[in-house]
């Protein structure tokens, strides 16, 4: 399920805190050898919002080497693997949702593949009516290290690039979360 953002203000602000803390939890276990230190890690392990770069995401994505969120689209109304990943056995991703910053999106659909497992598909169209075309999801995803994962979009409307990307956190080592394009 999925809330969209209608006013700036309004976002699933409880369950982002819950879900944050949860993988904090998982964080300090993973990571145990290192303390947490939050959004300004030097020497152990931090939190930082998501970027482009954390997302290596290979062949599948377009901006490996602008390091901007961007998808691709070869053909209209199909369904592509944008991120198909295993991820770094260095950090945890937390995925709390999407934005498109075209004036003209082709993105209508996503879905995503946790760890093997299919989820359910999300029509994100209803986020390009309100003036700023972004969506929180009511529950935040979380990719473990070193599991698998994909999210899959789909397009309308033709083929070229979009400015479509994702928010969310990365909780992972000093020297993945300084990584720089």
């Amino acid at each position: 399920m999925s809330f969209l953002l209608k006013f700036v203000d309004d976002k699933p602000t409880a369950a982002i805190a819950a879900a944050l803390n949860d993988v904090k939890g998982k964080a300090a276990i993973e990571f145990k050898n290192q303390s947490f230190e939050g959004e300004w890690a030097t020497s152990g392990y931090g939190i930082t919002a998501i970027r482009p770069t954390h997302i290596q995401a290979g062949a599948a994505a377009t901006w490996g080497s602008c390091h901007a969120w961007e998808a691709s689209y070869a053909a209209s109304e199909t369904w592509t693997a944008w991120v198909d990943i295993t991820q770094t056995e260095l950090a945890f991703e937390l995925i709390t949702g999407i934005f498109n910053l075209e004036a003209l999106p082709k993105t209508t659909e996503v879905y995503y593949k946790m760890a093997g497992i299919d989820l359910p598909t999300l029509n994100i169209e209803a986020m390009y009516a309100e003036d700023l075309s972004r969506m929180f999801y009511q529950k935040p995803l979380y990719v473990s290290p070193a599991k698998p994962w994909t999210m899959y979009i789909k397009g309308v409307g033709g083929t070229g690039r979009e400015r479509l990307g994702l928010l969310g956190y990365t909780i992972g080592s000093h020297s993945f979360l300084i990584l720089r394009g």
